[in-house]
């Protein structure tokens, strides 16, 4: 085998490095997993970056649909082919490992889940924990964290550590203010979105209780009329 070609097989498979080692960045892979289920990951993404870049380079006219394997590697000879080709594979691989944990993986996820339910079957959380599907997904939601029975937090979610971290560390922003409006709801009799509980999540090593709670979404736009009150923690 001739150096350019040698050189062509290592363009051949270093999309596939590329596109992995971005969604590996953009947390794709919340957990370490198996040594077979990060191969299958690998080959995977080689599998959609090599055609997205064989259809970049098709587009962009670096070859031709009738070109054979031959042709297109003794074009690497040429310097400036060479780096034309290198730049596009760059770029559209680094695209196609975006794609998935940026987009991809949700939609996927959400389509799954669809024809679970349709089907009878319970929803999937394919990948880490089942509190990183539910409550690390972009939005807003209030919890309250109970540990052996003991209420030690309450407020809005604010971030969870990486499901390979040796202990799950949760963040809640924690207004006292917070605290206030939701004991005072559980105790009124009046209506509240604080009263309506939408999930629980239960981590039965630790003995975590986390309770996820409909709240008043004036909490998330504190600076609109009428939202000036006890119950909504002022701007620092």
């Amino acid at each position: 085998m001739t150096m350019d070609k040698y050189v062509a097989v290592v363009l051949l498979l270093a999309p596939g490095f590329i596109a992995s080692s971005v969604a590996f960045l953009l947390h794709a892979f919340p957990d370490k997993g198996t040594e077979v289920r990060n191969v299958m990951k690998y080959f995977t993404y080689s599998l959609f970056a090599l055609f997205a870049t064989a259809v970049g380079g098709l587009v962009l006219g670096f070859y031709a649909s009738t070109d054979t394997f031959a042709v297109i590697c003794a074009r690497f000879t040429e310097v400036g082919y060479s780096l034309k080709y290198m730049t596009m594979l760059i770029v559209v691989s680094v695209m196609t490992g975006a794609a998935w944990p940026l987009a991809g993986k949700r939609v996927a996820l959400c389509l799954a889940n669809k024809v679970n339910q349709k089907l009878g079957h319970n929803c999937v959380f394919p990948d880490g924990r089942l509190i990183d599907d539910m409550l690390d997904d972009g939005e807003h939601h209030f919890i309250v964290v109970e540990k052996d029975g003991k209420t030690i937090a309450i407020g809005l979610y604010n971030g969870l550590s990486e499901p390979a971290a040796d202990a799950m560390e949760l963040s809640v922003t924690a207004y006292p203010q917070y605290r206030k409006a939701f004991e005072e709801a559980q105790a009124s009799d009046k209506d509240s979105p604080l009263k309506d509980l939408k999930y629980v999540y239960i981590q039965p090593e630790h003995d975590i209780v986390i309770r996820e709670y409909d709240f008043p979404q004036k909490w998330l736009n504190p600076e609109e009329e009428d939202t000036q009150k006890d119950d909504v923690p002022a701007e620092k």
